[in-house]
């Protein structure tokens, strides 16, 4: 009896102990359950708004130290959330973790027409704000940044006319006397004919057969040609003409860097030089012929009855914004448009010039004036200045599109000046180029001869009109020669100009030029080449 009585306690306790161990694996789980659902919920950020938070004791029948003796062959019970609502049943084994919220009532039609039109409403975030009014403040700022830079890019454009119209027949000159002395005086060696010479004299000649080949295209047979036509016709051949010029421009100097590397380099080769040559004379004349058809038609349309040819004439510049405003453009992109529209401007500008000119030559200067030419002058203003406006309004709304869609820094057009001066002072740079109007001329894609050609074949028949009334032969070529001595003023003059531009803006740089954070003394094409280069726009500042 001792031993049955001593063996019943020990097994009621391995029962209790039993029971107990269950108890603590559940509450350890629970806890881990709970503490699931407690990061979850914060998790989310939402407010716990139940009647009670769900204790860690919930369910237990009592704390960790409270020993609860349960039959060993009843299952525990799972624990249970206190419900959100009171009046909702609780399902066992479910735990609920929704928190109650207070439903807001519905907006009546009323109220909705009052926030649409008195509320207080935010337009974006204040850095899209922010950004919008740079955007719109850059977008308004390009017309003056660009004007600027087509400003010093016309300049240029004038001084490599007036190079070849006066500077280039006297180095044509000075190359032949070379020749001649060389000739007469074999062994001297103070006459030293070079290949520079060779190459000037070639280019003059160049020029004389261009010359002459307009010569023999007579203006009236061409423009009452034309002038028959219609509208639409003439619109076509412009257009045509246009392109023509921008696809021959693009190889016209590469021609001419040809035929000076042939000759500084193989002279020799007798068949390609002459083959460069010609080729140069072949395309000088195409390039002359289409600016004499551009002109003619312009003055066609300037003395077109109505104006759905001047109409068609701007619509075509404004044919140019679609087929560049919505494409991607970089900066090196921009560059070569920009050059490319002061190209166009300074052609504009001298045919109207050339119009004018030959008009008022032949119309007013003589003794027989025309009774219509006030009728004349009036419409060409009106013509001139609406062509011209709209080419300038287009380039202001081309470029504004093009750095707003790019999202360039209207700062780049200082940039883009800078780079011009660069080009202008490569004539302190010994060996590099021939002379500086050669880089300007490639960087602008301006090809000089056609336009000089051209130029002299309307001065020509200007004074051949006025020669030909009552004013004497000697004094319209003596007219001649004092225009051409003005013009080699002008083109001085204009040189000073550009040269001292350039070495201000080389003051500048100078005082700007830092490499590797110490300021360093540059030279005058290496500073402003360095000012160019620099990639982060935001640090350009316009000047």
């Amino acid at each position: 009896m001792a031993t049955t009585g001593g063996t019943a306690p020990t097994a009621e306790k391995r029962v209790s102990m039993t029971t107990e161990t269950a108890e603590v694996v559940q509450l350890r789980e629970e806890m881990k359950a709970l503490r699931r659902e407690f990061d979850a919920l914060r998790t989310l950020k939402e407010p716990f708004t139940s009647s009670r938070r769900p204790s860690l004791n919930d369910g237990r029948g009592g704390g960790r130290g409270s020993k609860t003796h349960t039959p060993s062959n009843s299952t525990p019970s799972s624990p249970k959330l206190r419900p959100a609502t009171s009046g909702a049943a609780e399902t066992p084994g479910v735990t609920t973790t929704a928190p109650s919220t207070k439903r807001k009532p519905p907006m009546s039609l009323f109220g909705y027409i009052c926030k649409e039109v008195v509320g207080a409403q935010s337009v974006g975030a204040g850095n899209d704000n922010v950004e919008s009014h740079e955007m719109l403040d850059n977008f308004l700022h390009i017309p003056t940044q660009l004007e600027s830079v087509i400003a010093y890019g016309f300049l240029l454009c004038f001084d490599t006319f007036l190079y070849t119209f006066t500077v280039l027949p006297l180095r044509v000159l000075h190359a032949l006397y070379t020749l001649v002395m060389m000739l007469v005086r074999p062994r001297s060696a103070d006459h030293r004919f070079r290949r520079t010479h060779a190459y000037d004299a070639m280019r003059g000649a160049i020029m004389l057969i261009v010359c002459r080949a307009l010569q023999e295209v007579q203006f009236g047979v061409v423009y009452h040609t034309m002038k028959t036509q219609s509208a639409m016709k003439l619109y076509v051949v412009t257009a045509m003409v246009e392109i023509s010029d921008k696809l021959l421009c693009s190889l016209g100097q590469d021609i001419l860097d040809s035929l000076y590397y042939t000759v500084r380099y193989h002279p020799h080769r007798y068949y390609q030089l002459v083959g460069d040559f010609i080729v140069a004379v072949v395309f000088n004349c195409m390039h002359a012929m289409l600016f004499f058809l551009h002109v003619v038609s312009l003055e066609v349309a300037m003395s077109h009855k109505g104006s759905i040819l001047l109409t068609l004439l701007i619509s075509n510049n404004f044919a140019e914004l679609k087929s560049s405003v919505f494409k991607k453009f970089t900066e090196g992109n921009l560059l070569q448009i920009t050059c490319s529209d002061i190209v166009e401007r300074f052609k504009l500008v001298v045919f109207l010039t050339l119009i004018l000119f030959l008009n008022f030559v032949t119309n007013e200067v003589g003794a027989a004036k025309t009774a219509g030419f006030e009728d004349w002058w009036d419409n060409f203003w009106h013509f001139a200045v609406a062509v011209f406006c709209s080419e300038v309004v287009v380039d202001w709304v081309k470029h504004a599109f093009i750095t707003k869609f790019n999202k360039i820094k209207p700062s780049v057009y200082s940039g883009f000046s800078a780079s011009l001066c660069h080009h202008m002072t490569t004539r302190c740079q010994k060996g590099r180029m021939l002379d500086h109007n050669h880089a300007v001329s490639r960087r602008l894609g301006l090809l000089a001869m056609p336009l000089v050609c051209l130029t002299y074949r309307f001065v020509t028949m200007s004074l051949q009109k006025l020669s030909s009334s009552s004013v004497h032969a000697w004094h319209s070529y003596s007219l001649g020669v004092v225009l051409w001595l003005c013009l080699c003023l002008i083109k001085m003059l204009t040189s000073i100009l550009l040269l001292g531009n350039a070495c201000r803006w080389a003051d500048r740089m100078e005082s700007k030029g830092h490499v590797n954070g110490q300021h360093t003394k540059l030279g005058t094409a290496a500073k402003i080449e360095h000012f160019v280069m620099r990639s982060n726009t935001r640090d350009w500042k316009a000047e």
